[in-house]
Order: structure tokens, then sequence, then C-alpha cells
């Protein structure tokens, strides 16, 4: 969990190569540039949480590969909404924010909070 420990740059794309990876928290950090595609090949992930940084950019349809994802937090950053349609499927929560506005993009009616 490398959540607030103030890293600064880019996600590299060799994140990607974490195959067993399942939970990536980089939240409150200060990460910028686009959320790389090869997250897309962390096919063992439950939870990724990238929210709280200056992430830029669209969220990368990959995400939708992820089908043991249950958590995506990307809100606090500068994302371009809306998230790609094959996602909104599988999450249990999915929040995105802009600095004009925060609004939640699904929410299930079974609402398990899935965080802790």
């Amino acid at each position: 969990m490398l959540n607030a420990n103030k890293l600064t740059g880019e996600i590299p794309e060799a994140i990607g190569n974490l195959v067993n990876l399942t939970v990536f928290r980089i939240s409150n950090n200060r990460l910028c540039g686009a959320i790389p595609r090869s997250i897309g090949n962390l096919v063992r992930l439950e939870s990724l949480q990238m929210d709280s940084n200056m992430l830029e950019g669209p969220i990368p349809a990959e995400l939708a590969n992820l089908k043991r994802l249950r958590i995506l937090t990307l809100h606090t950053n500068n994302l371009t909404l809306p998230p790609p349609d094959q996602l909104t499927s599988m999450l249990s929560k999915l929040k995105c924010e802009t600095k004009q506005r925060t609004r939640p993009l699904l929410t299930k009616a079974s609402d398990h909070d899935l965080a802790k």
C-alpha cells in the first residue's frame, strides 16, 4: 500500500507486469499523467484506489478486463468523464470527480461497504 507517501511522477506502464496483485492503493499522493492501459493486465485485481492524485485523461477501457475488480476509487483527479460503459456494469461503486463537480457514477442497490 502506497497511500499518502507524497509519491510524484507518472505511473509506469510496467505496472501491468504485476499480474498477481490483488489490491493497489496509491491514493493521496501527487501522481500525474494518464492511467496506464497496462493496468488492464492485472486480472487478479479486486481493489484499485487511485483517488486524490493529479491523474488526467480518459479512464482506460482496459479496466474492463479486471473481472474481479469490485472497488475503484478515482475521485479528486482530473479524469475525463464518463467512464467506459464496460466498467459500470461490473463495479460495486464507481466514483469520479472533476474539479468542477463530484458525482457518483454507479451505486448498486445492494450497497455493501467493500472498502473495509
